[in-house]
C-alpha cells in the first residue's frame, strides 16, 4: 500500500492511465479512532461489515469520512453478481424461522423455482451486505 504526499490519505488504487484514459486515483482517509484505526472504510466493509454498517447509521463527524462512507455504503449495497452466460443470476437469501436471520445466500439462476420449505427466502438482482443487518441489526 502507498501513500502518497498527502498526510493521512491512503491510495488504494494506484494510478493507471493508457493513451486513452485518463488518470484515476482513489484516496482514502484512514480511520483516526475506534477498533478499526488506521483502516480505511473499504478495508471495513470487508473484516467487519456490521461495525461499518452502524458507524455510516450513525455518521461522522468529518465530511470526508462522511462522504466516503457513503460511497462505501452504495458500493456495498450494490455488488453485481457475475453473469457468465446467457443464463440471468441472482442472490436468494434464506431466513432462519424463528431467528429472523439471514441463514445463507445463495447465487441461483432467475428462472430456478423459489426455494420450497420452512426457510423463507427472497430474491435480488445484487448481493447487498446491508440485507443481514437490516433483518437483525446486531448478530454476531
Amino acid at each position: 500500500m502507498k501513500t502518497d504526499q498527502t498526510p493521512n490519505r491512503v491510495d488504494l488504487a494506484p494510478a493507471k492511465s493508457d493513451s486513452k484514459s485518463v488518470v484515476f486515483r482513489k484516496y482514502w482517509t484512514p480511520l483516526p479512532f475506534g477498533v478499526h484505526k488506521g483502516l480505511s472504510l473499504p478495508q471495513v466493509v470487508f473484516k467487519d461489515p456490521d461495525w461499518f454498517l452502524w458507524m455510516h447509521e450513525k455518521g461522522y463527524s468529518s465530511d470526508p469520512l462522511q462522504d466516503q462512507s457513503d460511497d462505501v455504503y452504495f458500493r456495498a449495497t450494490r455488488i453485481a453478481i457475475p453473469q457468465p452466460d446467457t443464463d440471468r443470476r441472482v442472490a436468494e437469501y434464506g431466513i432462519f424461522p424463528h431467528k429472523h436471520a439471514i441463514c445463507c445466500v445463495d447465487v441461483v439462476l432467475f428462472a430456478t423455482p423459489e426455494h420450497q420449505g420452512s426457510t423463507a427466502t427472497f430474491r435480488r438482482p445484487v448481493f447487498d451486505l446491508s440485507v443481514a443487518r437490516r433483518l437483525r441489526s446486531y448478530d454476531k
